[in-house]
């Protein structure tokens, strides 16, 4: 793990995820967003998104488009291929308002577990090939992107990403 995603991840300690993005149209996809809310630069008229979603940035952002698990007090709730199935936005609940403790990278994979409140459990596993990105962290100046036996690459995060369709 280099310093700058050991450093990315540790700005989001003790933030809320308030902005949780996934949906039909996403495959497993699931977007995290953190810290304040900056105004969009556009207004999405997507209405499967909240208000806020719809209006707002979210100033740090965990996009994940790899295999994931969600626990709650040890039992799993929600995995990737659960988007889509019954109830998987109810499943998806306990991470909106979530507050992060902590988390581990492994070294050798990229692989992410992030430790919430309330013993929510949301771990990521890079598992696509070498030319795919896992998953992306996004800060106010980079764009952190975990790639298969542990790639890391870094670019200058221009204007606010969309996690917003």
């Amino acid at each position: 793990m280099t310093i700058s995603l050991q450093r990315s991840l540790e700005a989001l300690i003790g933030l809320t995820s308030w902005s949780v993005v996934a949906g039909l149209g996403t495959g497993g996809c699931l977007s995290l967003g953190f810290g304040e809310k900056l105004p969009a630069s556009r207004f999405s008229k997507n209405t499967a998104l909240s208000l806020d979603d719809r209006v707002f940035e979210p100033e740090f952002i965990i996009l994940i488009e790899c295999a994931w698990r969600l626990s709650v007090k040890e039992n799993v709730v929600l995995t990737w291929v659960g988007i889509g199935s019954e109830f998987w936005e109810a499943k998806l609940n306990p991470l909106r308002a979530a507050r992060l403790l902590s988390f581990e990278v492994t070294r050798t994979a990229n692989d992410l577990t992030l430790q919430f409140d309330d013993g929510i459990s949301l771990e990521i596993f890079c598992d696509q090939s070498e030319a795919e990105d896992n998953y992306l962290v996004f800060t106010r100046e980079t764009i952190l992107a975990a790639g298969f036996g542990g790639r890391l690459q870094s670019e200058p995060r221009g204007g606010l990403p969309s996690n917003r369709a």
